[in-house]
């Protein structure tokens, strides 16, 4: 045996025993039945750890990942869950730890996730880091108040992209306008010269 096929050796066992896992945890995730709410999220976020854990295994590569993935993870043949859902999951041990989540809310994890959260999402961290025992209330209103801010930022760049709009059809009714007015002058000017002269 290559030192090369004993590299490979450990990671493809490991990577098997992170498929088993995620798919014996999809049957207490909510993908198979009703469960308890608790049980369910420990699933769900037990499932995005060893996901998180298993695309360590390919460096960087989203092909060879996404085609372990889907051969090992999304059709399983005994329960299955779509690749949207298994990187929301995923996410959740990204964000931080179960306790973390559960304060801060699986559904507000997965817009946190999203890029125009991502500052919040830090700043969010930052706040559980520096108070463990923050109630959920407090995140909702973060949250809420972000929302918020995002919207008046829409807002403005819409009213300043209608300004900028509304400018350049005033300057180019201006500009109209003049080449409306020259051309009147010279047609005056033509008018005013015999046939012969204008040709």
């Amino acid at each position: 045996m290559t030192d090369k096929n004993k590299a490979v050796e450990p990671t493809d066992s490991r990577l098997k025993e992170l498929a088993d896992a995620v798919v014996n945890d999809l049957s207490n995730a909510g993908a198979a039945r009703v469960v308890d709410k608790e049980q369910c999220e420990q699933a769900q976020y037990d499932i995005g750890a060893a996901m998180h854990e298993a695309r360590q295994f390919f460096q960087g590569n989203k092909n060879k990942f996404g085609k372990w993935r889907d051969e090992n993870i999304i059709r399983n043949r005994r329960r299955t869950v779509d690749k949207r859902t298994l990187t929301r999951w995923t996410g959740l041990s990204d964000f931080g730890t179960l306790e973390e989540c559960r304060k801060v809310g699986f559904t507000n994890i997965y817009k946190l996730s999203s890029k125009r959260y991502a500052p919040l999402s830090e700043q969010i961290k930052q706040h559980l880091e520096q108070h463990p025992d923050v109630n959920s209330d407090t995140i909702n209103a973060m949250l809420k108040d972000f929302a918020t801010q995002l919207k008046v930022e829409k807002e403005r760049a819409n009213q300043s992209e209608s300004n900028d709009l509304l400018n350049k059809l005033t300057e180019m009714e201006s500009r109209l306008k003049k080449l409306e007015d020259e051309n009147d002058k010279l047609r005056q000017q033509l008018e005013g010269q015999s046939p012969l002269e204008a040709a």
